[in-house]
């Protein structure tokens, strides 16, 4: 699943989707691009996901240490890491959304169309276990962290398209893990104008 996706860090506070997605695609044509936030304000690091597993070594040497917006980024293939690494808790994962305006911080949250929020994984569970959990729906990422209340962590898994998602919420109350039944729902983002 990780073998077409890159890690981008050091990115400008100011750096949208389309600017990232138009930045690599200079290299390699891209599937998905994501940037990560909290309350509404970037995290500065984000995911790539190419069209072809094959540009990743490419895209990675191109372009890391390239400035974008004042920026000298960098980039590297993702791999998934040990718990207790990637994603902040309480980051609010926003799916690329072709030409959007960036929501504001007070704007309403609505249901995900293709993500859903899981508040209940066991806390040795990893993001290789939770995509095994969700394959037969289309999973295009999934992001695991954080400890939260009761020692478990919070996770988000982000579907190929919305029929994905709907598949896998329909199966809420039967989707388990470690034996632990999965407490699921769509994820919240904030509207965009």
């Amino acid at each position: 699943m990780t073998e077409n996706q890159i890690y981008v860090s050091n990115l400008s506070l100011r750096t949208n989707v389309d600017q990232l997605k138009s930045f690599i695609e200079t290299v390699a044509p891209v599937e998905n691009v994501l940037i990560c936030s909290r309350k509404g304000r970037s995290l500065r690091f984000g995911f790539v996901t190419l069209k072809n597993p094959n540009d990743r070594s490419i895209v990675c040497s191109t372009l890391s240490g390239k400035p974008l917006n004042g920026f000298d980024i960098k980039i590297e293939p993702y791999e998934e890491r040990p718990r207790g690494h990637g994603v902040p808790s309480q980051t609010v994962v926003q799916p690329a959304q072709p030409h959007q305006s960036r929501p504001q911080a007070n704007a309403p949250r609505v249901p995900s169309t293709k993500t859903i929020r899981i508040t209940n994984l066991p806390s040795s569970a990893t993001q290789e276990q939770l995509t095994d959990v969700f394959k037969d729906f289309g999973v295009d990422f999934v992001v695991c962290r954080g400890h939260i209340r009761g020692g478990s962590m919070i996770g988000f898994v982000h579907f190929q398209d919305e029929s994905g998602q709907k598949a896998a919420l329909a199966q809420k109350g039967q989707l388990t893990l470690h034996g632990i039944i999965l407490n699921m729902e769509a994820a919240l983002e904030r509207e965009t104008a």
